[in-house]
């Protein structure tokens, strides 16, 4: 099964159309659902998460076996895939393939536990419904990288919860729903083409060891000045948009 876990992952990502994750979901998921270490804890997980159980499903994918890479060598765009894909393979974010697949079980196999925690519950329903990028969970790394060990690995990458993660999704939701937002659209294009470009996604830097070109900063190489765990992405966010709101404020008090 793992072999077909595999094929059809390298499959769908490769595919020279655009990459469509609900097709990679539909491809693989009930396979990945069916594996004995997991099998028992799914169907609490649905039960748990109701209509956003699929979207654990696309963010269980994206986070533990994909990467967005920069192409090479005009480094203009950015292009989904797998953690095992050559370009990585001498990079401490490469990941063979039967470490994503545990590395994606670990998650599934220890969510169940961690929702039991009112807060931590709360800070994932709030990142699906309220998510500044595609696939957001409160997934982050224990560590950026020692002499030892990768960043994407094994233990590495899990479920992460502190007051300020659950703050900034809080204050996401008031600000831009209409009901407690002083100005909805306003801070809707704050967060999407201010917060969003700047916090989370890296520079375009055409020289150097690390050439960047707006991918997800903790998906840039570790060693990169542009590199940032999402806890921080999400502490740089929240204080830009508390400015923003601030200056809003100031300006219909004027």
């Amino acid at each position: 099964m793992e072999a077909t876990i595999k094929t059809r992952i390298e499959k769908v990502v490769d595919a020279n159309t655009d990459f469509n994750m609900a097709h990679l979901a539909n491809t693989v998921w009930p396979l990945i659902e069916a594996r004995p270490r997991v099998a028992g804890v799914i169907p609490r997980l649905r039960a748990a998460l109701g209509n956003n159980y699929a979207k654990l499903a696309y963010a269980v994918l994206r986070n533990a076996f994909l990467i967005e890479l920069v192409r090479i060598p005009k480094i203009e765009t950015t292009k989904f895939r797998v953690r095992w894909f050559s370009q990585i393979s001498n990079d401490p974010r490469y990941c063979p393939f039967e470490e994503c697949l545990d590395i994606g079980e670990v998650l599934l196999e220890s969510l169940p536990s961690w929702l039991e925690t009112a807060s931590h519950a709360e800070a994932l329903g709030l990142s699906f419904t309220r998510g500044l990028i595609p696939y957001e969970v409160p997934l982050d790394y224990s560590q950026r990288l020692t002499r030892t060990r990768r960043v994407h690995e094994r233990g590495n990458l899990t479920w992460f919860y502190d007051d300020l993660i659950l703050r900034t999704l809080k204050l996401r939701k008031y600000l831009i729903d209409a009901t407690t937002s002083p100005d909805p659209r306003f801070f809707r294009q704050v967060l999407n083409e201010k917060i969003k470009v700047k916090a989370y996604l890296t520079d375009r830097v055409l020289t150097g060891d690390h050439k960047t070109n707006r991918e997800k900063r903790w998906e840039t190489h570790p060693e990169s000045v542009h590199f940032a765990e999402r806890r921080t992405c999400m502490a740089i966010g929240i204080r830009s948009r508390d400015a923003a709101k601030e200056s809003f404020e100031a300006m219909i008090l004027e």
